[in-house]
């Protein structure tokens, strides 16, 4: 007892330093452990925010996985700590706009880039972008489509629009006349299928995949509506043998995937659902909402560890994500007490318990400045609680919680609020109250803001005026 004693004394404390992460987060990428890599990163920032290099290495992996919205807020922060740093961030953004398909703003950024660095490090290959992108117009598909695929293609986005509008007869009157011209048309006769659904025609969304199956026997989509219909309608003997269909096949695209284990797990295979989601995390490991269904999947066969390890993974990548933290507490309640009961495949947290989360805005926003402050900075719940209530509600609340950010005023407030002003959800005139409150708190502008689908670099409350 006494030689612990002394073996503890003797024991040195360790500061670790913002260095000391950046070589810990270096080997882990050079590992391959992008993940980890995140982790240590992050650890480094909130030690320097202001450290450019560090995210904008951040921002590399963050592309590297195809996150490529929280790659561009990390740049735009970058940018707005340090102007001077252009290079390798304006290449990345437009690497990112390349790989969400934003062409328009992707030309923007290369051709900014030749600009400023005409003899730079990227200068070959931002040339391979012009050669690739040639003629096609831009915002455009990337593979040209004749004039009538065009306008099918552009009716059926229509339709869909209206089946989301709960606008369904609109929608349905669409589809007809689509299959009148291409009465086999696959996507139509699926789509078809839903809005007859969505309406309590059981009996035509039926007719509608069976039609489906006699041109593609194996088609997941339409075996996949087959069960659900068919369970609705009562025909337990029919939604069993579909079932049983779909159970067999042989699965390979991500999209038959994901439908198949929703599927799957809705009707109680779930270690056949788990398969799916196991081979749909083949095609990116990394992916937050593949990772969110594997661990439901782990959940519903009882593998709570392997569950959490999961959520974790999304953690790492999302380390606010407030869906995350609720499911590794309801797994670590689960696994204690060794509990049957079986999760839907929902990225985001149950109704009653975002009820709950409610409550907890209600007593923050009654709170004092300090206290809210203080709370921010030591909790990590009511910190994801914020983050998860700015991108889940809108009017006079989302007001308040932009104040509440506002109020607290450090690095990591002002950077979701910046994320804000880059999210093209968010309307121009929440955008214009977030800019007039970063004035007012002595944020200096420009600000970048995403515009009608353009990121801009704003001075003032005034151009974000709508425009005529």
């Amino acid at each position: 007892m006494e030689n612990n004693k002394r073996l503890k004394q003797k024991v040195v404390p360790f500061n670790q330093s913002t260095a000391y992460f950046i070589k810990k987060a270096s080997q882990a990428e050079n590992s391959d452990r992008l993940l980890d890599a995140l982790v240590y990163y992050r650890k480094a920032r909130e030690m320097e925010p202001g450290n450019i290099s560090v995210l904008t290495a951040m921002a590399d992996i963050y592309t590297e996985l195809e996150y490529f919205e929280e790659s561009n807020a990390l740049i735009y922060e970058a940018l707005r700590k340090d102007p001077t740093s252009r290079e390798e961030l304006t290449f990345l953004l437009g690497c990112n706009y390349m790989g969400m398909s934003y062409l328009s703003n992707a030309d923007t950024c290369f051709r900014q880039y030749q600009k400023e660095h005409p003899d730079g490090e990227y200068t070959e290959e931002i040339n391979d972008f012009f050669d690739f992108i040639g003629n096609v117009p831009l915002d455009a598909m990337d593979t040209p489509m004749s004039e009538d695929s065009l306008a099918t293609y552009s009716k059926i986005y229509n339709a869909r629009r209206m089946m989301i509008e709960k606008k369904e007869e609109q929608s349905i009157a669409i589809y007809k006349e689509l299959l009148e011209a291409e009465p086999d048309n696959i996507t139509v006769l699926n789509d078809l299928a839903l809005a007859y659904y969505a309406v309590g025609d059981i009996k035509k969304a039926i007719e509608c995949n069976r039609k489906v199956l006699d041109i593609e026997p194996e088609n997941v989509a339409a075996i996949s509506n087959l069960i659900v219909f068919y369970r609705t309608e009562g025909n337990e003997f029919s939604a069993k043998k579909f079932t049983a269909i779909l159970t067999n096949l042989e699965i390979a695209q991500p999209d038959d995937l994901h439908k198949a284990a929703f599927i799957l797990s809705w009707a109680g295979e779930y270690q056949k659902a788990y398969d799916c989601v196991i081979e749909l995390l083949d095609y990116n490991p990394h992916d937050a909402n593949a990772l969110h269904m594997a661990g439901i999947s782990a959940y519903n066969i009882g593998e709570f560890d392997e569950a959490m390890d999961y959520w974790e993974a999304v953690q790492k990548l999302l380390p606010d994500n407030v869906t995350a933290q609720y499911y590794i507490n309801k797994a670590k309640e689960s696994k204690q007490n060794d509990s049957d009961d079986k999760l839907e495949y929902l990225f985001e947290i149950p109704l009653d318990e975002a009820e709950t989360q409610v409550e907890g805005l209600q007593d923050a926003l009654i709170q004092n400045a300090e206290d809210v402050k203080v709370q921010w900075e030591q909790d990590f719940g009511f910190r994801s609680l914020l983050i998860w209530a700015l991108g889940n509600f809108e009017g006079e609340l989302y007001y308040k919680l932009v104040d509440l950010l506002l109020g607290i005023r450090d690095e990591r407030a002002l950077f979701e609020l910046y994320r804000q002003l880059l999210n093209p959800k968010i309307e121009r005139v929440e955008k214009q109250y977030i800019v007039k409150g970063l004035l007012e708190i002595g944020e200096k502008p420009p600000f970048f803001v995403d515009v009608d689908g353009k990121v801009e670099q704003i001075a003032s409350v005034g151009e974000l005026e709508p425009r005529n």
